[in-house]
């Protein structure tokens, strides 16, 4: 038998490198991961934290505005949580205090997702970023769009 043929318990050694090669190119945290795509499968294969992954993708998600019913739909609605805090909100969006409030509320309820529906999408990408990076468990995610037309779900064009 070959090096690469010689079994490690039940992994062939290929079998390991390629695990290592794909914890070394995907993100230390799952949450970090789009949610059902090929790198998220195969983390949870090679890590056996599916279940964890699992629960946490179908978590609470706290939205910032009531959301439409093709929303509510795609989102789950036993998991939504709606958000009414709009004394820090203005024209601008959130301000400093109404963002340490947000967060402080996601961490409290031990949410999944905060839906920013009206927030631009590159700020979401930031933002989730920013989430990661402090170790914060939940992430955003911007307006929900129609797999068949790309336009936002709910909104008649």
């Amino acid at each position: 038998m070959s090096k690469k043929k010689k079994k490690v318990g039940q992994l062939t050694v290929e079998d390991l490198r390629a695990q290592i090669k794909l914890l070394k190119r995907t993100p230390t945290d799952f949450r970090d991961m789009e949610v059902g795509g090929a790198n998220w499968e195969k983390f949870a294969d090679v890590t056996g934290r599916r279940k964890e992954m699992e629960v946490w993708a179908d978590g609470l998600v706290l939205c910032l505005k009531e959301p439409n019913l093709a929303e509510s739909m795609v989102l789950g609605t036993k998991r939504i949580r709606t958000f009414y805090y709009h004394d820090a909100y203005s024209n601008n969006g959130w301000d400093k205090q109404g963002w340490q409030t947000i967060i402080a509320t996601c961490v409290k309820q031990e949410v999944s997702w905060l839906y920013l529906p009206e927030e631009n999408p590159k700020v979401v990408v930031a933002l989730n970023i920013l989430l990661s990076r402090f170790g914060y468990t939940f992430r955003a995610m911007s307006i929900l769009l129609s797999e068949h037309n790309g336009k936002p779900l709910g909104v008649v064009h």
